[in-house]
């Protein structure tokens, strides 16, 4: 099974998709640093606080990585996502994908030499293993609950899953 690291965006698209309880069925193990568990916990009850603080005891390992790990990369990236590179950079982790609904980090983490995969990545992932039964259902929730998935990729996803046009 696979091994992948979380960032703030994946986690509370997925969440918004109503996906998220879905991961383990993909990922053996999923990590997430600290940094990133401090962007989703904020106290304010946002979309994927319950279901992180549930995951965290069940399925998700909370780490803090090495900073020093992370390659030179772009000034404008946070300290939780130098953080998610710093955990793909560690061999002991042996991480298969960067999770992220970022694009900034998204870039990087490839243009370094890591997959990554975007939410709507995630969810045809999850379609191809039987997961869920559709991409279409789950990515116009994400849109309803106000995850940005811009028309264009919507429609390409769509196209390429056979699910396009839609009745």
């Amino acid at each position: 099974m696979l091994r992948g690291v979380l960032d703030a965006n994946m986690v509370i698209g997925l969440v918004k998709g109503g996906v998220f309880d879905l991961l383990p069925s993909l990922y053996a193990l999923l990590y997430i640093p600290v940094g990133v568990k401090q962007e989703v916990l904020t106290g304010q009850g946002r979309p994927g606080e319950a279901e992180l603080t549930q995951a965290l005891q069940a399925w998700i390992t909370e780490v803090s990585p090495d900073l020093g790990r992370v390659p030179r990369v772009s000034a404008s990236l946070s300290t939780a996502d130098r953080e998610v590179l710093a955990v793909a950079a560690d061999p002991a982790m042996a991480i298969d994908h960067v999770l992220t609904g970022d694009d900034p980090l998204y870039q990087q983490a490839e243009r370094l030499g890591y997959t990554s995969l975007s939410v709507t990545d995630v969810v045809v992932f999850m379609k191809a293993e039987g997961l869920v039964p559709d991409v279409k259902s789950v990515l116009d929730r994400l849109i309803q609950h106000g995850f940005g998935v811009d028309r264009q990729t919507y429609e390409q996803t769509l196209r390429i899953e056979g699910e396009w046009p839609t009745p």
